[in-house]
């Protein structure tokens, strides 16, 4: 028989599963790392906007509170590996946006790996080169 108490056993397992789980720790890093990178960016940039900051801060939100239940609620039903495979895909995701605000900041990276991402070319497929917003003189 499963009373209350099993059910929250059952959820506090799953807790101190969730905490020792490192992807969700890389995954909050990067998270975290893509918004302060992109908040960076706003103020050097001189291009800061409350409202796509907003949106962006409820859109990172929304996909954590998405993948925290969705891992929670995966891994009771057995589909723990499932979950990890979404969690890997929002660490490349976040990662390449972290790689996105980097470059916007004139920063370097490798010229090579600019070329596959698409948010720092013009309309004609061209490479921007943003200027380096730590150089004097600006």
């Amino acid at each position: 028989m499963i009373g209350p108490q099993m059910t929250h056993m059952l959820i506090w397992n799953e807790l101190q599963k969730m905490e020792q789980m490192y992807m969700l720790h890389l995954f909050l890093a990067v998270m975290v790392a893509d918004v302060g990178l992109g908040t960076v960016k706003g103020l050097l940039t001189k291009k800061m906007d409350s409202t796509a900051g907003t949106r962006g801060l409820v859109k990172h939100l929304t996909m954590l509170v998405t993948t925290l239940f969705g891992f929670f609620f995966a891994d009771i039903a057995g589909m723990g590996n499932y979950a990890s495979i979404f969690i890997v895909f929002g660490i490349i995701q976040y990662g390449n946006s972290c790689v996105e605000n980097w470059c916007q900041m004139g920063l370097p990276f490798p010229r090579k790996w600019r070329t596959y991402l698409n948010k720092l070319k013009d309309d004609d497929g061209n490479l921007i080169d943003y200027p380096n917003v730590f150089k004097k003189g600006k």
